[in-house]
């Protein structure tokens, strides 16, 4: 992430904004030299000259007008400032919008596109009208009266003079149209003759001018988002140049209401931080510090502890420079030196809290190419975690913070003596600003500590070893374990996107930060008054702000809970497989009395008169306290902790449609699951669960993938019929297409399918028959309705069956790829070529190309999709959710046998028996290579085929009953005819009908598997002799076989 503009691209802004006032200055003259032409010399003039000049007086007006309408449009009312943050305009203006490279990017053309447009028409009628205009001249020349007409003579060298200047105003228009192509060009060519001199080691400003290139860790994805996020920095420049270009940073800072650009944009980190450096003999003055500079409001804003989203909060970029700029040595001269209600402290500490977080995140980022020079710029934050001395800043900056949190303050430091604490008389008397920004910073080093912590060790016990059923032949090697364990990891992911690709940078080496920076951290962290500090914020909640309660919940979760550090639970459970805390509560003196006030939190974050149960803040921190208790083996109040996760369930409905609400439910609902199965309790828990107000019901609703917001409403009702026979009627009209009023309102893709499943099926699993979640059938019959459509809509493999021929399609041009000298059709790539690399430039005075023209970018686009965390996250979800759907509808027709003969009629056969034949006769869709998770992908295969195996020996009875009741000739020859459709088209087994012939088909195969060669004629004889004895048997027969070993070579068979 580029956190600032480049002196290159400020350069490269400069120059045009200097072509631009000098066209401008042009133009004018153009304008001054036309009006006097025609207002002095018309009557002198010919008519075919006069009325040439007139559309040309007109067309440069119109032209200058036009461009400053739009300008004003854009941006009138707006400062630099929100220009920066790209703040929409109430009446925004799109010329067009266009998406390339697989619906990946989307270029939209606004601004900068509609003032090239204008300057290119302009340009364009300009050319035409003054070549007519020199082609005039001659005519002119050769009047019979030339001589003698004063007039004519003088109308002769107005057209000369105004032919030049059209010359050169059409020139620079078109340089200013086509600036970008025209610059980057002109960088090209100083980038290849420095290469071929080799003068760039001595030349800073070719250095800083070379673009960023293809390397093992910057992919093109990376390199493309980077180029756009500096583009569009550049047209914020840009702004800020026409504006007010003479403004300093204190000006621009001091007039917010027309800039407001942070000092980051005129000065580079290491210019502010000695900017601060030679202000600290006068820290004791009145004026604001200089460190205000570096407050921008995407730094301080901290998004809660998501593995998904966490690393995307970071700007790297920034976070590399503050360390090299001697950032925190810095700051801690500013926090030390400053009076203790200082204005300074508290940016000191904001400043800190906005980098430090990002400590563990850096050192798994790629940085630009042409930095490689200065030195092995990937493990330098390594190498500065590993260093003695900054582990002495660490410690001195948390040891100032732990002062002013605990309220204590240093003594003055003697010659003889360290210095050393004192308690103040009042104690923890700091303002709730400061208060504020002292516990965020004290977060960010526990984060960051904690973060490190947890890579460490769980690199040393990856979930990717396959089970000891499995075969030797699927084993995998320790290099393959590795390299499919670091795929999983959040980290390993860009920073641009939350979703974005993998950056397949080496994984960094932690031990040695570990032992020097990690621990040291920790040992202070864990000191009694600051944990009792901390625990005494999180408790008083009525007086301090609701985001320092949260910092103190989140620092203490960072040292006793098992952090998730992959993009994806991967069914992982967190006592099991989770890295271990970075601290144990067991380590403390006042173990007990610290266990009693994580008790008393736990209540008092379940009253919803103190805490509110829909505050994002609050569902968050329920939800670290939860992480907690469970970590560090604090059960005996389990009830009570389950309480507060099903609240924090309930928030899911009130906030329907972000991602990342999604990933907050997803791992709420994980957590309840992890305290249920780790749990003494389980019958309570699960007699608490069934009696909670609407958490059922949440949890069958988001069996649905598409979820409509008005169902919430009825979670809480009263009579539990209503919300069933609303669920029921709207899944009736998803089948048949229709819409209800409901579902016209608006509806929410849902990824919470897969988690509310997995806990779905742990619940109704557990051995406690007394206190059974589920309802008998003859009380609530729609109960099992809807649940069982619920789960034939998650088993319909037709969503895999896309994935499967986006991957296939993937594949073989990945086969057909090109050599470097040799460029397909298939690999041109046109569209996004010239959306991007010509589109995108026209009148942009910032544009800079993220790939060559002649560049061969298939590869990288095949691989980058293939490497995004979006798609494998879908796919991890779609195979977890089909797992856990064929699970619940064992056990369930397991508990109640009776369920599919009073209760599956041949509409509810006719949903729920296609997708079961599916899963047993056709291939599964495979996950991407690229993940390294075909152990585990085969042992779930597995567990998918058996169970649906099950579920036909149950239900088969019944298909065949109800199919012989509704027998008839007429209905067997059409239901003939329907199955040979089916054999000729692959279309969906969308009826009952059809699939029973289907899976008759592939019995009479399995039966007839033998030396003896079949034909059409020898199948369909076994076919009609096959019974529901013989598809029984088959059925059982797969079953017990797909039980047991899995073996590699069953995918290939079935796919031929």
């Amino acid at each position: 992430m580029s956190y600032k503009i480049s002196r290159s691209l400020k350069r490269q802004v400069q120059i045009y904004r200097f072509v631009e006032v000098v066209e401008s200055g042009t133009g004018f003259l153009v304008l001054t030299i036309l009006t006097v032409q025609i207002g002095c010399f018309h009557p002198d003039m010919p008519s075919k000259i006069l009325w040439t000049c007139i559309p040309l007086l007109l067309l440069g007006a119109l032209a200058k007008l036009l461009r400053g309408f739009i300008h004003g449009v854009y941006f009138e009312g707006m400062s630099c400032a929100q220009v920066a943050r790209r703040e929409v305009h109430p009446c925004p203006v799109i010329v067009g919008s266009f998406t390339v490279l697989g619906g990946a990017i989307r270029s939209t053309f606004a601004y900068v596109a509609l003032s090239a447009l204008v300057r290119l028409c302009a340009m364009v009628a300009e050319v035409s009208l003054g070549v007519f205009l020199y082609r005039a001249i001659p005519e002119l020349k050769g009047h019979p009266d030339y001589d003698k007409d004063l007039g004519l003579k003088h109308v002769h060298e107005f057209l000369v003079v105004t032919c030049v200047c059209l010359s050169l105003h059409s020139v620079l228009m078109g340089i200013l149209v086509f600036f970008g192509l025209a610059y980057a060009c002109l960088r090209f060519c100083l980038t290849s003759l420095k290469r071929l001199f080799d003068v760039g080691g001595c030349c800073r400003t070719c250095r800083q001018a070379e673009p960023l290139r293809q390397t093992a860790d910057c992919p093109f994805w990376e390199r493309l988002e980077r180029a756009r996020a500096e583009t569009q920095k550049g047209i914020t420049w840009y702004v800020h140049e026409s504006r007010h270009v003479c403004f300093s940073a204190i000006e621009a800072h001091a007039h917010k209401e027309v800039c407001g650009l942070p000092g980051f944009w005129f000065h580079s980190v290491e210019e502010l931080v000695d900017m601060e450096e030679d202000e600290e003999g006068y820290v004791w003055q009145t004026k604001s510090c200089d460190c205000e500079l570096f407050a921008a409001e995407d730094m301080l804003d901290h998004m809660q502890d998501l593995p998904q989203s966490t690393r995307c909060r970071h700007d790297v970029d920034a976070g590399l420079e503050f360390a090299r700029a001697r950032g925190y040595l810095t700051m801690l001269h500013v926090i030390k030196c400053c009076p203790a209600e200082s204005e300074d402290i508290e940016l000191a500490a904001s400043i800190l809290a906005g980098f430090a977080s990002g400590l563990s995140v850096l050192p798994w980022q790629p940085y630009p190419a042409r930095r490689e020079r200065e030195g092995d710029l990937q493990h330098f934050i390594l190498e500065m975690l590993e260093d003695d001395d900054f582990r002495y800043i660490t410690l001195d900056l948390l040891h100032e913070f732990r002062c002013r949190i605990v309220g204590r303050t240093r003594c003055p430091t003697t010659i003889c003596g360290p210095p050393t604490d004192c308690y103040t008389a009042s104690g923890g008397n700091a303002s709730p600003v400061t208060l504020r920004a002292t516990t965020s910073a004290l977060n960010s080093f526990a984060q960051a500590a904690s973060d490190i912590h947890a890579h460490l060790h769980g690199h040393q016990r990856p979930r990717t070893q396959p089970k000891t059923g499995l075969t030797r032949d699927v084993m995998k090697s320790g290099d393959e374990v590795d390299t499919g364990y670091a795929r999983k990891l959040s980290n390993a992911y860009t920073t641009q996107s939350p979703v974005g690709w993998l950056l397949q940078t080496t994984e960094p080496d932690f031990q040695r930060a570990n032992d020097v920076w990690v621990n040291s951290v920790r040992s202070e962290l864990m000191a009694p008054d600051i944990v009792d500090a901390l625990l005494d914020l999180a408790s008083k909640s009525d007086n301090w702000p609701c985001n320092v309660v949260a910092d103190a919940i989140r620092t203490l979760s960072a040292l006793w809970s098992r952090r998730m550090i992959t993009w994806h639970r991967f069914d992982d459970r967190l006592l099991e497989h989770f890295p271990p805390p970075m601290a144990s509560i067991d380590q403390l003196d006042n173990q007990d009395n610290i266990q009693k006030k994580l008790k008393g939190l736990v209540r008092l974050f379940s009253d919803p008169e103190v805490h509110p149960q829909y505050l994002p803040g609050t569902v968050f921190s329920k939800l670290h306290l939860a992480k907690i208790l469970i970590s560090q083996g604090i059960r005996d109040i389990d009830e009570e902790v389950a309480e507060m996760l099903l609240q924090c369930l309930c928030y899911w409905k009130r906030a329907l449609g972000p991602r990342e609400v999604d990933w907050l439910t997803c791992e709420v609902i994980e957590t309840l699951r992890d305290l249920f199965v780790t749990s003494t309790e389980k019958s309570a828990l699960q007699s608490l669960i069934r009696r909670s107000a609407g958490e059922v019901n949440c949890l069958r609703l988001m069996l649905s993938s598409r979820v409509s917001a008005m169902r919430g409403a009825l979670f809480f009702a009263t009579d539990p019929g209503i919300f069933d026979n609303r669920l029921l009627h709207d899944l009736s009209h998803s089948e048949v297409k229709e819409k209800t009023w409901s579902t016209e309102i608006g509806t929410h893709k849902n990824n919470c399918v897969a988690a509310a499943a997995g806990l779905l099926a742990e619940l109704i699993s557990s051995p406690e028959v007394s206190s059974a979640l589920l309802p008998k059938p003859s009380d609530n019959p729609a109960f099992y309705r809807t649940l069982f459509m619920s789960l034939s809509s998650i088993l319909h493999l037709e969503a895999m069956q896309i994935q499967r021929d986006l991957a296939n399609a993937s594949s073989s041009l990945k086969e057909s790829a090109s050599r470097p000298s040799t460029i397909y059709l298939t690999q041109l790539n046109f569209s996004a070529r010239f959306v991007l690399l010509f589109g995108e430039c026209l009148g942009n005075p910032a544009w800079r190309p993220a790939f060559g023209l002649l560049e061969n970018i298939s590869s990288s686009l095949e691989e980058g999709a293939e490497n995004r965390m979006e798609h494998k996250e879908r796919e991890v979800n779609v195979l977890l959710a089909t797992r856990y759907a064929v699970m619940i509808a064992v056990l369930v027709l397991t508990r109640y046998p009776g369920l599919v003969q009073s209760h599956f009629d041949h509409h509810l056969l006719s949903t729920c028996f296609p997708p079961f034949v599916q899963l047993l006769m056709r291939p599964f869709p495979r996950l991407q290579r690229c993940s390294r998770l075909q152990v585990w992908e085969d042992e779930l295969h597995s567990e998918i085929r058996n169970g649906a195996a099950q579920v036909l020996l149950l239900i088969l009875p019944r298909v065949y009953q109800l199919e012989l009741n509704a027998a008839s000739p007429s209905a067997s020859k059409n239901s003939q005819t329907r199955l040979h459709a089916a054999e000729s088209s692959p279309i969906p087994l969308n009826s009952v009908g059809i699939a029973l012939g289907k899976l008759q088909k592939w019995a009479a195969l399995q039966s007839a598997s033998t030396n003896l060669e079949l034909t059409r004629h020898s199948i369909a004889v076994i076919e009609r002799s096959t019974g529901i004895a013989n598809v029984l048997e088959l059925v059982k027969e797969s079953s017990h076989s797909w039980s047991g070993l899995y073996s590699p070579s069953l995918s290939s068979q079935e796919s031929s």
